[in-house]
């Protein structure tokens, strides 16, 4: 035992000590100081609110691949809707293509309006909005959430929770507040 401790413990213990006084060769660099994340600021919430925007133009133009550019490109991507849930930015653009194509008979015209933007921290938020889609064979509208993440490509969609609203129901217009019930009700 005292063999082992003289050849692996006494050389190891040596360079650690030479290392430690400044004596052995490179030294090692204190790591620098992590910079504090920047607060969620108006330019955040303007660039989240202008991807949405980008998005809807790009879709009321018939281009998938330009709508598909607020998404987080990764296999991390989580889109549920229908009660289904699915992954990955691919799967996405696949499931966009095979139910409303590129043309704009199919695509028809989005609506969005936006009801909350709130930070989570300096790096993330999530929205609650409303969508309706008209001028197609499959006119639909209702209630998403999107968690957006500040990326080094800018803010991304990193999950997105789309629910239409139920068939009998005829939602209000975005930007329109819901009718107040009648007296009595």
């Amino acid at each position: 035992m005292i063999r082992a401790l003289r050849t692996f413990l006494l050389p190891t213990l040596s360079v650690t000590v030479m290392t430690a006084l400044g004596c052995g060769g490179a030294q090692v660099a204190a790591p620098e100081p992590v910079a504090p994340a920047a607060a969620f600021v108006d330019a955040d919430r303007e660039a989240i609110v202008g991807l949405l925007e980008a998005q809807r133009q790009a879709w009321n133009r018939s281009d998938l691949d330009s709508f598909m550019i607020g998404y987080l490109e990764s296999e991390e991507l989580v889109f549920t809707s229908g009660g289904n849930i699915r992954r990955g930015w691919q799967t996405t653009l696949d499931n966009y293509r095979k139910n409303y194509g590129s043309r704009p008979e199919g695509m028809g015209t989005l609506e969005f309006d936006v009801l909350e933007l709130r930070p989570l921290g300096a790096d993330g938020a999530v929205m609650l909005g409303r969508f309706r889609l008209v001028d197609t064979p499959s006119p639909s509208s209702g209630v998403f959430t999107l968690v957006f993440e500040r990326t080094a490509a800018g803010w991304k969609i990193v999950h997105d929770h789309t629910s239409g609203d139920p068939p009998d129901e005829t939602p209000p217009a975005p930007g329109d507040a819901p009718a107040a019930p009648a007296s009595g009700e």
